[in-house]
């Protein structure tokens, strides 16, 4: 456990507190909030059990070890209120979800007990019977309140009806056996077309996958994100804008994208364990292209069809409109746009999945998006050299993909003009010792992956030898010794 405490510290410290590594930073903080909410709930049901039975012996006075756990709980409830803001923030708190509800009632209850106890302060003498009952009926209430938000996280941990299934007990009917009426999820938005007898493609090949990687977190007991993988019926449940998956395109469906992530993404998933795989990727990719059958939306034929043309809106302020035509061209050429994360002003872009094929002349469709770019996925694409060039004037890019491309060590002198690079993906392209060295000269890179390229063991030996503050992963090679002690540190560009 401290192993994992001191790496995450070190992972914080490493990030820094501007941009990418703010957000870092507040993601590990958020995480705290597991550690220090269980101290509150307890003071706080403690304090309430006391005071209770001082109304019932109908003493004149508070009990000061009640008051004085209310204190500690007042102070760990907004210590812990304030952790939880931010991990909420990173998993997905939208309104009617039990994140939604668990949140606000903890902040309600942070708020609440610290308004007790500044009421048990003026009352716990008993000269002020206002403030004293003040005071008691507003830590029973305090006490309701942890213990109804504590009931939401554990649904979000344990599953939904996991306190009260152990005393009623429940026999809901298999999502499996029946998919197509799902007693939690509820019809699909429309109608579906049911399978043939014949073995379908979701059945035998999509669902197991889901089965095996993803149902503990968004099954029939426990569904993060209000997101269900365990039947088709599930899948694609309620208003379609929340969907996962949009049937005939794979590139527009955040499920493709999470799940393509690398695995030092921190929102890459499943997230425990070993990332899919490729062939797994694949074939569900293969299945959304194909119109995700077995749940047909309409009555027409399973290949997509065309989207509908938008609604017409307000004409954008002239300042937005180049970033608003390149979100739209690059959608439009089935290039995922859109932010990295919720109300953020920074946006990704992942062309890995276009086709046709994201290209060299197709780089030029993401200009007006060079302040808001942070994130760009070129993986599997056929962008060389001469592509690299049309990114000089992305500066805010922290996170570059360019694996299994045709980029080689021309295409590396281009890409030092984006200083903000923490993460370059070189696996699979043309790229030899010649343009890591180039390239490891970014002032900012801290991971650099160029196994599978034309690199050697040898060369990538001396790289890292020469700069140690970039982690270098690329072909097996003898661990590489520490930079003598004379080494100068890389100067900052």
């Amino acid at each position: 456990m401290f192993d994992v405490l001191i790496d995450s510290v070190a992972t914080v410290a490493a990030a820094g507190g501007d941009g990418e590594g703010g957000s870092t930073i507040l993601r590990f903080l958020g995480r705290l909030h597991p550690l220090v909410i269980h101290f509150p709930i307890a003071l706080t049901i403690v304090a309430a059990v006391v005071e209770l039975c001082n109304i019932i012996r109908r003493k004149a006075t508070a009990s000061e070890f009640a008051y004085a756990a209310t204190g500690f709980a007042a102070v760990f409830a907004v210590v812990a209120a304030f952790f939880g803001w931010f991990m909420a923030d990173y998993e997905g708190a939208g309104p009617k979800t039990a994140l939604f509800l668990h949140r606000w009632l903890g902040v309600i209850s942070a708020g609440a007990l610290v308004i007790v106890f500044f009421c048990g302060m003026a009352g716990r003498t008993g000269r002020r019977i206002s403030a004293l009952n003040g005071y008691r009926w507003g830590l029973l209430l305090c006490a309701i309140l942890v213990t109804v938000g504590a009931h939401f996280g554990a649904e979000m941990v344990w599953g939904k009806g996991y306190f009260t299934k152990v005393l009623f007990g429940s026999n809901p009917v298999d999502p499996i056996i029946d998919p197509i009426i799902d007693p939690i999820a509820g019809p699909i938005a429309g109608p579906i077309v049911e399978p043939s007898g014949e073995p379908d493609e979701f059945t035998t090949t999509v669902l197991p996958i889901f089965q095996a990687r993803c149902v503990e977190c968004h099954g029939p007991d426990k569904h993060k994100a209000d997101l269900r993988l365990d039947s088709a019926a599930a899948i694609f449940a309620g208003d379609k804008k929340y969907w996962v998956i949009t049937p005939g395109d794979a590139a527009a469906s955040i499920l493709i994208e999470r799940v393509s992530y690398p695995i030092e993404n921190p929102d890459v998933m499943p997230p425990k364990g070993e990332t899919l795989t490729e062939e797994q990727i694949t074939a569900i990719t293969k299945w959304i292209n194909d119109g995700a059958p077995y749940a047909k939306l309409d009555a027409g034929p399973a290949k997509p069809t065309p989207k509908p043309e938008p609604k017409p809106t307000p004409e954008p302020p002239v300042e937005d409109s180049a970033f608003d035509n390149a979100v739209t061209a690059l959608r439009d050429r089935g290039v995922l746009v859109m932010p990295i994360a919720q109300d953020s002003e920074f946006w990704e872009v992942n062309a890995s999945f276009a086709n046709p094929p994201f290209d060299d002349a197709a780089i030029s469709l993401m200009s007006g998006m060079e302040e808001a770019l942070a994130s760009a996925n070129l993986a599997r694409t056929k962008v060389g050299d001469g592509g690299m060039a049309g990114l000089v004037g992305f500066g805010n890019i922290t996170n570059l993909r360019l694996d299994n491309t045709g980029v080689g060590d021309g295409g590396m002198e281009p890409l030092l003009a984006l200083t903000k690079i923490e993460t370059l993906n070189l696996y699979g392209t043309q790229v030899s010792d010649q343009g890591i060295e180039t390239i490891v000269q970014l002032p900012n890179l801290k991971k650099l992956y160029c196994a599978g390229s034309k690199t050697t063991a040898e060369g990538v030996k001396a790289v890292q030898a020469k700069y140690p503050m970039v982690e270098i992963f690329g072909p097996d090679a003898p661990e590489a010794p520490a930079a003598p002690a004379t080494e100068e540190p890389k100067p900052a560009e």
